[in-house]
């Protein structure tokens, strides 16, 4: 049975800095064995601690690799300084070179990508994901290069493990997130496309961007009346999107019954509008 670690006390003085990331254990109490045998166990659960740039805390898991794994779940400072104790030392000798690591690759991957180097990108991509597989940047720098190269099954089954990650819509991959959704269309690839956005709106149901690239989906695997209602979405929260406003015209000449008269004229979509804004 572990040692267990002396717990940090709450004062008016304790907290933890932002934006901060750093190892923690917990002393948790599980059962283990069967019927007689059975008992209570006390073990150190390793947790990775992060506070954003808002000052809200998030813990994840530690794996066997000492990597943070799953989603982030957001936990209440107090909680955190009343049940949890610092680990510094496997933070400096074991996660942070691993997260280096990881970072390392997929840095060297994003380089080769930019330079069209699609093989070489392909290679560090998947050495980052041989320590860490669910890496967000490495998945979707990955899932882009099969899509650069045209590689439609290899994208597919990379895009299988984006959809899954909740992470993967997060405000700080948003750049990544439009780029692959624009792959996506390119390559044909609407059903994938079309799920893509909706997994995102589950998120994030306030975001005009969103809601137009979703009625653009839509629209991509001819669900007109579907694209109308996410443009309309999308319109009450920004009146003047000129895209939305460009593809539903376009719409209104394939089924006019679809819009209202006065939104009905003569002016065809422009590639903004057929192109998306992300």
């Amino acid at each position: 049975m572990p040692e267990e670690s002396p717990k940090a006390t709450i004062d008016e003085t304790t907290t933890i800095p932002y934006p901060f990331t750093g190892v923690f254990s917990e002393i948790v109490t599980k059962s283990v064995g069967f019927g007689a045998t059975k008992r209570k166990e006390k073990i150190k659960k390793l947790w990775f601690l992060e506070r954003d740039e808002q000052g809200t805390t998030f813990i994840r898991p530690l794996s066997k690799s000492y990597l943070p794994s799953g989603d982030p779940a957001e936990i209440p400072l107090a909680r955190a300084i009343k049940n949890f104790f610092p680990e510094p030392n496997i933070y400096m000798t074991r996660v942070a070179p691993k997260m280096a690591e990881v970072e390392a690759a997929v840095t060297k991957g994003d380089e080769h990508r930019s330079q069209d180097e699609h093989y070489s990108a392909e290679f560090a991509y998947k050495e980052a994901l041989s320590i860490d597989e669910f890496h967000i940047r490495a998945n979707f720098g990955l899932a882009l290069t099969y899509a650069s190269m045209g590689d439609k099954e290899k994208a597919k089954h990379t895009f299988r493990t984006i959809v899954t990650l909740e992470g993967s819509f997060n405000e700080k991959h948003k750049h990544l997130f439009n780029e692959f959704g624009i792959a996506l269309r390119k390559n044909e690839m609407y059903r994938e496309s079309l799920e893509y956005y909706l997994r995102a709106l589950r998120l994030c149901k306030s975001d005009e961007n969103l809601l137009f690239n979703l009625a653009r989906a839509c629209y991509d695997n001819d669900s007109h009346e579907h694209a109308v209602e996410f443009l309309d979405k999308a319109l009450a929260l920004k009146p003047d999107f000129k895209e939305a406003m460009m593809l539903k015209k376009a719409i209104g000449k394939i089924d006019p019954s679809l819009l209202e008269p006065q939104e009905q004229d003569d002016q065809p979509p422009s590639d903004e509008a057929t192109n998306g804004a992300a």
